[in-house]
C-alpha cells in the first residue's frame, strides 16, 4: 500500500509569459503533442523532448497535430532527446528552461512485469526529470501530469464520496491496479524531489490530474492509450458494456491546463481536469447516435462475462475489475475552471474529434450496421 501523504507547498516563483521556453517531456505522446500545441498557441517557445531528437518518426505526431491544428510554429519549436530511464539524460534538454510539462509516463494498465513496465518509468522517470530540473536552475514553474488515478479510493467511491484535490489514492497496488499504484507514487514522488530542492532556485509545482483523455490522435501509440475505449467501441471489440464509470476530458483541455499551470500567478496545488462523467454504456449511446451507421454495442455487458472475456484479454486485470465494475466515481473539477479558467469541451465534441482521426488514420474500421 501507498502511505497518504498530502502535497508539499512550494513558493510561488514568476509564472511565464510568451517568449518564455518550456521543455516538454513525452512531447510526441497523446497528451505532450497537445501541450505542446497549446504552449505555441500561448506564444511560448517549445523544446519538445522525444527520446531519440533525430528519428523523424518521433517528431512526426507533433507535426501532424500542428498541421491539423493550423499553428505554425516557426522558429519557436526545437527538439531534444530524454529517456525516463537514464539518469541524466534530460540535463542538456531542460538546461537554460524557463518552465517544464512533465508529460512524459507510461499509459498501460497491465503488463507482462509491472514493476519494470509501468512503476519504474513514471517513478524513476520522475528522479531523473526532476534532476535536471534541480540542476537548471533557471526553471520557474513545473507543470505536471498526474492522473485521477492517483486520487480516487475504490471503496470511497463505493460510498458515493466526491473526489476533490485534496484526495489520495491509498488503495491501488502493484497486483491489483499497477497503473494507478504507479501515478499516486510518482507524483508524490514529485512533490518530494521538489520540496528537496534549494529554495532560492526551488520552481513552483502545479500538478494536473485527468480524466480518462479522448480527442485528436495522430500517432499508432496514442491509440492505445485512452482513447482505445472509443476504438474498442466502434470496432466491435466487445457485444456490450462493461458496467464501468468514467470521467472524460478532451486533450485540448488537458493541454491548456497544463499550460494555464506555468502562466497563471496564482495557479497552485492539485488540479482535477474532468468535462463530463458516466458510464460506459452513455459513452456509446452517444457514439451511436452521432454515428447512426455504426454498430455500437449499447447493451450493458453482465460482470460474469467480462471476467470470462479477461481470461482471454490480457489487456484485463481482473484484480482491476474488483475495483471498478459498478463503481460510480465523481469528481469536483470546479477549481480547473475558478483558478485556470478551463472552459471544458463539450464531450460530444471530443467523441468527434476521437472517433474521426482514428478513422482518418486508419487506426480504426468501424463496423457498420447491415
Amino acid at each position: 500500500m501507498i502511505a497518504p501523504q498530502s502535497s508539499t507547498t512550494t513558493v510561488a516563483r514568476e509564472a511565464l509569459q510568451a517568449g518564455d521556453l518550456v521543455a516538454v517531456t513525452g512531447a510526441n505522446g497523446f497528451v505532450g503533442c497537445h501541450v505542446v500545441a497549446a504552449a505555441l498557441r500561448h506564444g511560448l517557445r517549445v523544446r519538445a523532448i522525444v527520446r531519440d531528437e533525430d528519428d523523424i518518426k518521433k517528431r512526426a505526431p507533433i507535426l501532424a497535430l500542428l498541421q491539423q491544428l493550423a499553428i505554425d510554429p516557426g522558429d519557436r519549436l526545437s527538439f531534444a532527446s530524454g529517456d525516463l530511464l537514464q539518469p541524466g539524460s534530460y540535463d542538456d534538454a531542460i538546461a537554460g528552461c524557463d518552465g517544464v510539462a512533465h508529460v512524459a509516463a507510461v499509459a498501460r494498465f497491465t503488463a507482462p512485469n509491472p514493476q519494470r513496465d509501468i512503476v519504474d518509468p513514471s517513478v524513476l522517470g520522475v528522479d531523473n526529470v526532476y534532476a535536471a530540473i534541480a540542476k537548471a536552475a533557471s526553471v520557474r514553474r513545473v507543470a505536471h501530469t498526474s492522473s485521477v488515478a492517483a486520487i480516487m479510493r475504490a471503496s470511497d467511491a463505493r460510498k458515493g464520496h466526491v473526489f476533490g484535490d485534496d484526495d489520495w489514492n491509498t488503495e491501488s497496488t502493484l497486483k491489483n491496479d499497477a497503473y494507478g499504484y504507479a501515478k499516486a507514487l510518482a507524483e508524490r514522488r514529485a512533490w518530494a524531489q521538489v520540496a528537496a530542492m534549494d529554495e532560492a532556485t526551488r520552481p513552483h509545482l502545479v500538478v494536473i490530474n485527468p480524466a480518462l483523455v479522448l480527442g485528436r490522435v495522430t500517432d499508432w501509440s496514442h491509440v492505445r492509450s485512452s482513447p482505445t475505449i472509443l476504438r474498442d467501441l466502434i470496432i466491435g471489440k466487445f457485444p456490450a458494456c462493461p458496467a464501468m464509470h468514467f470521467g472524460f476530458v478532451d486533450a485540448e483541455d488537458v493541454a491548456e491546463a497544463h499550460i494555464q499551470a506555468l502562466l497563471q500567478q496564482g495557479a497552485s496545488g492539485r488540479y482535477i481536469v474532468c468535462a463530463e462523467q458516466g458510464w460506459l454504456r452513455d459513452l456509446a449511446l452517444r457514439i451511436s447516435a452521432l454515428y447512426p451507421t455504426y454498430k455500437v454495442p449499447t447493451r450493458r455487458m453482465p460482470n460474469f462475462v467480462l471476467r470470462i472475456v479477461a481470461r482471454f484479454d490480457k489487456r484485463i486485470n481482473n484484480e482491476l475489475l474488483d475495483l471498478v465494475l459498478d463503481n460510480e466515481v465523481r469528481y469536483d473539477a470546479s477549481r480547473s475552471r475558478d483558478d485556470l479558467g478551463i472552459r471544458y469541451a463539450a464531450l460530444d465534441d471530443s467523441i468527434v474529434r476521437t472517433v474521426n482521426s482514428l478513422v482518418a488514420g486508419g487506426w480504426a474500421k468501424p463496423k457498420l450496421k447491415r
